[in-house]
């Protein structure tokens, strides 16, 4: 789930932690897909593909086609078992150092862009009726208050929620998943500010800056720097020492 808190890793440290672990053992940001009962051999290496590249991070090292063939130049040496004529060991921190440049530099290149678009945003959304905002920056519209029951950063909630990012798209829903369960203080910290504000059976739009979201790092789909939007629907509030016994 994206709304839950993260740990930031270089992408160097991305790149070569638990490098002999299997692919599909790592936890990903990808929504569910389709899953066929036979794959073919092509389907199957694309989707192998697929794997190595997110786990390479290559979406996040803004790559030019020219920097792509290279990259590619390697995989077919790898690919033949080739040797390389370049000692590993002495070149090692060198690549380490380019990877972290080029990495360093997207992301400041696609937070620029967030800014640039988050500025106009927010001057439209505090303007909108029944719109309000909190000192830290978070901005809220109440669509059902609910009932009196309301959560305290302790409490687990039960909800489901959509979020989006400034031009619409979905980065993250409860949709199809069922309801998700989770400790408010575990969360990014515009939900556990904003979801206080509604009872049980209540509902709200979350706006929420970078600085109370996923920060100038960003995380999966979500851009460095970026407002996200989230509409949540409350459903259950559990109080701490009911918390273990209820089911997620």
């Amino acid at each position: 789930m994206k709304i839950r808190r993260y740990l930031t890793l270089s992408v160097v440290t991305i790149l070569f932690l638990s490098s002999g672990g299997a692919l599909w053992a790592e936890e990903t940001d990808t929504p569910a897909g389709r899953v066929e009962a036979q794959l073919s051999d092509a389907e199957m290496l694309e989707i192998y593909g697929w794997m190595a590249g997110m786990r390479a991070g290559i979406s996040r090292l803004g790559l030019s086609e020219v920097e792509m063939e290279a990259f590619n130049r390697g995989i077919d040496a790898a690919r033949s078992n080739e040797d390389l004529d370049v000692d590993l060991q002495a070149v090692g921190p060198m690549i380490s150092q380019f990877v972290q440049k080029k990495f360093d530099a997207h992301m400041a290149r696609l937070k620029a862009e967030e800014d640039v678009k988050a500025e106009a945003y927010w001057a439209e959304v505090l303007n909108q009726e029944g719109v309000e905002s909190l000192p830290s920056g978070l901005a809220y519209k109440i669509v059902e208050p609910g009932n009196e029951v309301k959560p305290t950063a302790t409490d687990t909630v039960r909800v489901h929620y959509t979020g989006k990012l400034i031009d619409g798209t979905v980065f993250d829903t409860s949709e199809g998943g069922g309801p998700f369960t989770s400790r408010l203080d575990d969360v990014i910290e515009g939900w556990t500010q904003g979801v206080p504000m509604i009872g049980e059976g209540g509902a709200m739009k979350l706006y929420i800056p970078a600085k109370l979201g996923y920060g100038d790092s960003g995380s999966g789909r979500i851009p460095p720097g970026a407002t996200l939007i989230f509409d949540v629907e409350l459903l259950d509030v559990i109080k701490p020492e009911l918390a273990a016994e209820t089911p997620a």
